[in-house]
């Protein structure tokens, strides 16, 4: 989609750190601590109830009330494996590539700030997931995430 950054990310190939048949992740370009990640979906979808219709089609049954209840299987796997690829990543090298090729200034200080946390040589521990969709659009517009797209948020923790 022309004006979604998730979209363009993707067409670009820039950055991605996880991709399978559906998903791709990539750091995020705003974060709040080292490691955050974003998981979005390939197709340009907005909310989980399109997930789970696109997901239909290959006989994924579908009930709108036990949605927000429900984690899918194949959302699972993209956290997971997301996880393990950045769980002992070299952010230093991560955030330093971000300075270099920055996609705007704000994605260039943020990087900037990421390099100061004392958690950048460890490994991370786990992580807790929010999901940004239409039922929660003005929670995210806040931090500057504007754009219409079904995403994931990894947010890392460390001991």
């Amino acid at each position: 989609m022309e004006n979604c950054t998730p979209c363009q990310i993707y067409e670009a190939k820039k950055g991605i750190i996880y991709e399978d048949d559906l998903f791709f992740s990539v750091f995020n370009i705003h974060p709040d601590i080292p490691g955050q990640a974003g998981i979005f979906t390939k197709p340009h979808l907005v909310e989980r109830e399109d997930l789970f219709r696109y997901l239909n089609s290959e006989h994924v049954p579908f009930n709108p009330k036990k949605i927000k209840k429900t984690i899918l299987p194949v959302e699972l796997d993209a956290m997971d494996d997301t996880f393990a690829e950045i769980q002992c990543i070299n952010l230093v090298g991560v955030y330093e590539q971000m300075i270099a090729n920055p996609i705007d200034a704000r994605s260039a200080e943020a990087s900037r700030k990421m390099l100061q946390f004392l958690e950048l040589g460890k490994c991370i521990d786990d992580y807790t997931v929010s999901i940004k969709d239409k039922q929660n659009k003005n929670k995210w517009e806040k931090q500057g995430r504007t754009y219409d797209h079904l995403m994931w948020n990894l947010r890392p923790t460390y001991s």
